[in-house]
Parts: C-alpha cells; sequence; structure tokens
C-alpha cells in the first residue's frame, strides 16, 4: 500500500533532477526550464515554491 506526503523540494533538493523530467515529460517543457526555476527557489531567490504530493514505497518520486 502506498502512502502519500506533502514535501517540498526545500525539504528534499535531492529530488530536483527527478522532478524536473517528471515535469518535462508531463507537460513538454525544456527540462532546463525546471532546473532553473527550481535553483532559484533552492537559492532563495523566489518563494514561487515546488511543492509536491510524493508516493512511498521502496522509493520516493514526485507525481
Amino acid at each position: 500500500m502506498s502512502k502519500y506526503t506533502y514535501i517540498t523540494l526545500r525539504e528534499r533538493p535531492q529530488l530536483r533532477d527527478s522532478a524536473a523530467e517528471w515535469f518535462h515529460h508531463k507537460w513538454q517543457v525544456p527540462r532546463e526550464a525546471y532546473l532553473e526555476c527550481m535553483e532559484e527557489y533552492l537559492d532563495n531567490e523566489t518563494e514561487y515554491g515546488w511543492d509536491f504530493f510524493a508516493w512511498f514505497k521502496e522509493m520516493m518520486s514526485p507525481i
């Protein structure tokens, strides 16, 4: 059974690359654009956050 949880990218910055890839495949926006926005958020240059609902089984993934 899966457990869902709410997290921010600042709480789990190691999700940056996999999240950017997921959003790229979902919306066809260049991966680099997501990475740039995520880096600005992680560097506290913006408060436009990156929040995720994540599921936990053996590993965590943005959904």
